[in-house]
């Protein structure tokens, strides 16, 4: 238990992230390079299973797959593909390079095709000002913060804002 638990504080204390395996052993040779790329190959390898125990395995995966109960639902539209167009395109790699920091795009449900609306540089607090009440959008802004004694920007995807059809 004494050691279990020094081992443990001083684990933590050095900082548990920065240990990727542990390597235990009784002999001077288990601690060679032939040593450890045994213990690789054996933490890597498929446990040792019977006959039995194969089978019990495969019978729960395969049970795990089927899920289907009174509770059970399935989705029979998966997505719907809707293109960018051009303008759009564009000035998403503008938005991407920094060239401007906020980009709209619509939803155009009769030629089914997503449309640029603007691209420019605003604030942050400008950007409740630009969504419309009317009609579904996708906004994209970049904004620049402080995270970790650091400047950094960040992409926020703000999904439709309303979408009734």
């Amino acid at each position: 238990m004494l050691y279990a638990s020094t081992r443990a504080s001083l684990r933590k204390s050095l900082g548990d992230y920065y240990f990727s395996d542990e390597l235990y052993g009784t002999d001077k040779n288990e601690f060679t390079l032939e040593g450890y790329q045994k213990h690789r190959k054996s933490v890597t390898s498929a446990p040792a299973l019977s006959h039995r125990e194969e089978e019990i395995q495969r019978m729960r995966k395969e049970e795990s797959g089927a899920d289907i109960g009174i509770t059970t639902k399935k989705a029979h539209v998966h997505g719907v593909y809707f293109p960018l167009s051009s303008d759009a395109e564009t000035q998403l790699q503008h938005l991407r390079s920094g060239s401007v920091n906020y980009v709209q795009l619509s939803l155009d449900t009769e030629k089914e095709s997503i449309n640029l609306e603007s691209a420019s540089n605003v604030d942050a607090k400008d950007l409740s000002s630009m969504t419309p009440d009317d009609a579904p959008r996708y906004h994209f802004f970049k904004y620049r913060h402080a995270f970790e004694d650091n400047t950094v920007e960040s992409l926020s995807e703000i999904a439709p804002t309303f979408f009734d059809f």
